[in-house]
């Protein structure tokens, strides 16, 4: 197996350990993650309503990499990717300086995060990980690259609900996709007391859903005594806004669930995309899923690969 030609993913979520599991017979293979622990990302919203189910969404990622899949797994961010000399400079979590890895070659799984409004694309539902995030950070008191410092975070959070519950709040949910319907119909299903609008820029919830789901999720959202305001933007500086919204007085709280944010930061700049959803910084490829630098032709990166 010493012989192997080297892969290095980038990423230890589904498609990384997928691309493990399938490479690990013929290749080298190395997952690189910036966090200890894996997160069911989908299902991560009960979490901050119903804390221990967290518990069913997460476990450690060096025991399922190493002794379930059985490739190499190291805990450490990313810092940059250099393409023509195969070799990415990585921070391990336990130490000051960086260090160099070598690779045949290298896949992309590291997602993306949610939230464009915010500079790193910080949300609830994915945890705050990068280094250079984290001075910035809501939550900066917390380290979420650590499954504990997630843990604390979840019951920090539910406490803050629990707070705004106990005195009736007005909770302002913006976006009416799959998250922000998710999330207030969570937030009614345990804390009925609180008082929910949720708004959406586009005439109706759920855009990629038939007509007919999104009319039923909005006479459920009704039903439940949760107000729905659509063809409305975001304009918490306005006055007229909190008036059109039926919020007159503004919200106790508000969450952001609206849109995605590149996090592709350690890729190289001719690599990334000027434009795209959340200011861009998307990965460039070709239809082959490799990357298609701007400044270089295909083949001189072939080795790189979403």
């Amino acid at each position: 197996m010493g012989g192997n030609r080297r892969v290095l993913i980038v990423g230890g979520g589904f498609s990384g350990m997928l691309a493990a599991k399938d490479l690990k017979w013929s290749f080298d293979v190395t997952i690189v993650d910036a966090k200890e622990f894996f997160e069911y990302t989908p299902g991560i919203l009960r979490a901050f309503v119903k804390p221990s189910h967290f518990e069913a969404l997460s476990f450690s990622l060096a025991p399922a990499i190493e002794k379930k899949i059985g490739v190499k797994f190291i805990w450490a961010e990313v810092k940059s990717i250099d393409g023509n000399s195969n070799t990415a400079t990585i921070k391990p979590r336990w130490k000051d300086g960086t260090e160099e890895l070598s690779f045949d070659y290298c896949i992309i799984c590291s997602g993306c995060n949610f939230n464009f409004l915010h500079k790193w694309g910080e949300s609830l539902w994915f945890p705050t990980i990068y280094e250079d995030a984290r001075p910035a950070s809501n939550w900066a008191h917390l380290d979420e690259r650590t499954i504990e410092g997630r843990r604390r975070h979840i019951y920090e959070e539910y406490n803050k609900i629990k707070a705004l519950a106990d005195k009736r709040a007005k909770i302002l949910v913006c976006g009416a996709g799959f998250i922000g319907v998710e999330f207030v119909t969570e937030l009614q299903y345990f804390f009925p007391q609180l008082d929910l609008t949720i708004i959406d820029f586009l005439p109706n919830c759920l855009g990629p859903l038939p007509k007919d789901a999104q009319n039923y999720c909005d006479r459920y959202m009704r039903a439940n005594n949760i107000k729905t305001v659509y063809g409305v933007k975001y304009e918490p500086n306005s006055p007229e806004f909190w008036k059109k919204i039926g919020l007159p007085n503004g919200a106790d709280e508000t969450y952001i669930c609206m849109g995605v944010k590149a996090s592709n930061y350690f890729m190289p700049r001719e690599t990334l995309s000027d434009k795209g959803p959340g200011g861009g910084g998307w990965i460039l490829i070709n239809k082959k899923l490799q990357v298609a630098p701007r400044t270089t032709s295909h083949g001189e990166l072939v080795r790189f690969s979403l």
